[in-house]
C-alpha cells in the first residue's frame, strides 16, 4: 500500500472492544490486562523469540507510543513511549539506545528520544515490516535521508 502527501495522518481510528467473557479471561491468561503501562514486563525470548523482538516492539510501539514531526527549517523527530520502568529499558537495550526513563504524575514511566535515537529507533521497528499502524510509519518515511 502506498502513501500520499493528501493522507490526513489523523484520521485513522481503530479501537478494539471484548464483550465476549470466555474471550476476555483467555487474553487475561495471555497477558492482556487493564491498565498494562502500570504492569507490563518485557516478554522473555521463549514467549517473542529474538529474532522477532522488534515487531513486538513496533506493535507495542503502535499503541502506546507516539511519533512526532516538526517540519521546520530543520526537520526534526521525536518518540517517546509509556510503560514501567524496567519494560522500557528493555526496549531501550534491545535497540541499542542508552537513555533515561521518566516517570509522568501518574506514576507511568516513558522516554522521548530526539532525532538521532528516534532514527535509530525507526530503523529497527521498521526492518523488514509489512504489518504497522500506517499513520506512524508514514511520519518516520517521510523525512528527509
Amino acid at each position: 500500500m502506498g502513501y500520499s502527501d493528501n493522507v490526513k495522518t489523523d484520521d485513522y481510528r481503530c479501537r478494539f472492544y471484548v464483550s465476549n467473557k470466555h474471550l476476555k479471561a483467555r487474553l487475561i491468561e495471555l497477558g492482556v490486562i487493564p491498565r498494562k503501562s502500570l504492569t507490563l514486563t518485557f516478554p522473555t525470548s521463549e514467549q517473542v523469540p529474538n529474532n522477532l523482538i522488534h515487531h513486538f516492539i513496533r506493535g507495542y510501539f503502535d499503541g502506546d507510543g507516539t511519533i512526532i514531526t516538526k517540519e521546520t527549517s530543520c526537520v526534526k523527530l521525536r518518540i517517546s513511549l509509556l510503560g514501567t520502568e524496567s519494560f522500557l529499558k528493555s526496549v531501550l537495550y534491545a535497540v541499542d539506545i542508552e537513555k533515561k526513563v521518566y516517570k509522568t504524575k501518574s506514576k507511568v514511566m516513558y522516554f522521548a528520544l530526539a532525532v538521532k535515537n528516534s532514527t535509530k529507533f525507526c530503523e529497527y521497528i521498521y526492518k523488514d515490516c509489512t504489518i504497522t499502524l500506517l499513520r506512524k510509519k508514514y511520519l518516520y518515511e517521510r523525512l528527509p535521508s
